[in-house]
């Protein structure tokens, strides 16, 4: 928060949406988690209600002292590799996403019989998966 704030006022929506977007959507803190961090880095002293718009958070001196002193150098935590999803996997949770959508109108709405299609149509999906696995274990690659 502190690294966005630097950036200039934000308020707490603003910084949900930004931690997401900056971090590919690997990260999305909730309003419970933002609002009491925000409401701590107040009694700390480090940030402000804006005076033009008490909505709106900014560093105080002694918070923008701290983002320079003490984070200077060091990259913003949406750039850590832990919080960086891998190439492709966002598309592979999007397309998960869709199939079980799509399975449960299969339920709701299919006609007699397609459920064991369905059924079928995954366990060789997830049996191709298991054998994916085997050949990155047999080779050693991980490609």
């Amino acid at each position: 928060m502190l690294v966005l704030l630097a950036e200039g006022p934000s308020n707490g929506y603003r910084i949900i949406g930004e931690v997401e977007q900056r971090s590919g959507g690997a990260w999305k803190p909730s309003p419970g988690s933002v609002y009491p961090t925000l409401q701590q880095l107040q009694d700390e002293g480090l940030v402000a209600t804006d005076p033009a718009d008490a909505k709106q958070f900014v560093l105080t001196g002694e918070g923008r002292r701290y983002v320079e002193e003490e984070l200077a150098g060091v990259p913003a935590p949406w750039d850590a590799p832990e919080f960086r999803a891998q190439e492709g996997e966002h598309a592979l949770h999007a397309q998960l996403g869709q199939i079980a959508l799509t399975a449960q109108q299969v339920l709701l709405a299919g006609r007699p019989g397609d459920v064991p299609r369905v059924s079928d149509v995954l366990e060789r999906c997830r049996r191709e998966l298991v054998a994916i696995l085997g050949e990155d274990l047999r080779t050693g690659s991980g490609d």
